[in-house]
């Protein structure tokens, strides 16, 4: 799991690393032809484009430090790195779109002439192109690894194919006599950059503040979860992003005869299911305990039918009748028997009789001698085996059920 991790996040800064030379590329393109026009616009928009290399950085940066492996000090590892790296990037582009605006109403109230006009377009058309290139790679690669820092990165790369694509029409209007056209252009951008900024700072504090993923994601997971057999409940359901990762945790009510065995078996088994179904998953806790039951249905073995006063044999495969009592609050509300119609089988007697109980939905077995596979068998289906004692032999049914009451508020 964690070598997944580390494959994810070093494809992310593959990526990054490329992204990186291509932000710097298009920023001294857009710089050379901003000198050499005299147009705001597309300085602002090579202002954009600089800070677009900062960010990458940053998101390089973050994804490289996400691969050190938890410590003492940092027992969750540091995959929140790649959100504080978002949040500072989120940040710049805010201060970015304040002071591209600003510029463009300083050029509105003094419009200039754009000089060198075909550069200037032609700066325009090769930025458009290299800024989609790289939105579909960081964003592919982001949703690919659920790197959140690539992904708004990615659609910061589109907002720049549309950015620079109004800085080409406000170029060309400018130069066909509508100087304020190229001013207007820069505080539309600034306005759309800014938009951009506030919400990835929003989704970059949401995740340092532990806010939890969306409404949707929890209902999957815990639908999930309560489709494990064994699981009656599931609340204080919890979910935290951390970088591109998820830390869940979660109480979950079993049936009361779960064993410690079985307990274990049900929580590793959620935890693979879950790590399988939502790869985005790093770490699973699961607080497990048995569900409060009033009502309990009680099997015993017995050779013939006299009520409470029934016998309760040591046997268990070859008896022919098996005594179901209702027990309610410590109390029994109910006796009825069953037939074992497997009393008298050759083979496999134990297990056919443990098979009889599974069916009435028996919760728990007390019993004598009793084969290890059918006590498997009874477990496995949630039956609590109960063992009685040598000294109870030739007790009835009423004597064993009072035993078991009492060791029931011992244990209580």
């Amino acid at each position: 799991m964690i070598e997944e991790k580390n494959k994810s996040l070093e494809k992310g800064e593959k990526v990054a690393k490329v992204v990186v030379l291509l932000s710097l590329f298009i920023a001294l393109i857009k710089v050379g032809a901003g000198l050499l026009s005299k147009s705001n616009a597309m300085m602002a928009g090579a202002l954009d484009s600089l800070v677009d290399v900062v960010v990458f950085i940053s998101v390089l940066w973050g994804l490289r430090l996400s691969k050190r492996p938890p410590t003492s000090k940092f027992p969750y590892g540091y995959y929140k790195i790649e959100n504080l790296a978002a949040f500072i990037v989120s940040v710049l582009i805010v201060v970015v779109a304040v002071e591209i605006g600003l510029e463009g109403w300083k050029t509105f109230n003094d419009p200039q002439e754009i000089e060198h006009v075909s550069i200037a377009i032609g700066a325009c058309i090769l930025s458009i192109f290299i800024s989609y290139l790289m939105y579909t790679i960081t964003t592919a690669v982001g949703e690919e690894i659920q790197s959140q820092a690539l992904t708004a990165e990615g659609v910061h790369s589109l907002t720049d194919v549309f950015s620079t694509f109004v800085i080409l029409v406000g170029i060309s209007l400018s130069s066909l006599g509508l100087q304020k056209a190229e001013p207007i252009a820069a505080m539309f951008l600034a306005v759309f950059v800014l938009r951009l900024g506030l919400k990835s700072v929003k989704d970059s504090v949401e995740v340092l503040m532990d806010v939890s993923p969306s409404q949707e994601l929890v209902e999957k997971i815990e639908k999930s979860i309560r489709e494990e057999e064994g699981v009656l409940n599931v609340h204080d359901l919890k979910l935290r992003r951390s970088g591109p990762f998820i830390f869940l945790e979660a109480k979950i009510d079993t049936v009361p005869q779960t064993t410690v065995f079985k307990a274990h078996e049900i929580t590793e088994h959620i935890e693979t299911k879950l790590k399988t179904d939502f790869p985005e998953i790093d770490t699973v806790m699961i607080h497990m305990k048995p569900a409060e039951r009033k009502e309990l249905l009680i099997a015993l073995p017995v050779e013939e039918e006299k009520g409470l006063n029934s016998i309760v044999s040591g046997h268990f495969g070859h008896v022919p009748l098996f005594a179901l009592i209702t027990l309610e609050n410590d109390e029994v509300k109910n006796l009825r028997f069953i037939e074992n119609p497997y009393a008298k089988a050759e083979k496999k007697r134990g297990i056919r009789a443990a098979q009889l109980l599974i069916e009435n939905k028996v919760n728990i077995a007390i019993v004598g001698e009793i084969g290890e596979s059918p006590i498997n068998i009874l477990e496995n289906n949630f039956i609590q085996v109960e063992h009685i004692p040598p000294e109870k032999k030739g007790s009835t049914l009423s004597e064993i059920i009072e035993m078991f009451i009492t060791k029931r508020k011992e244990k209580a």
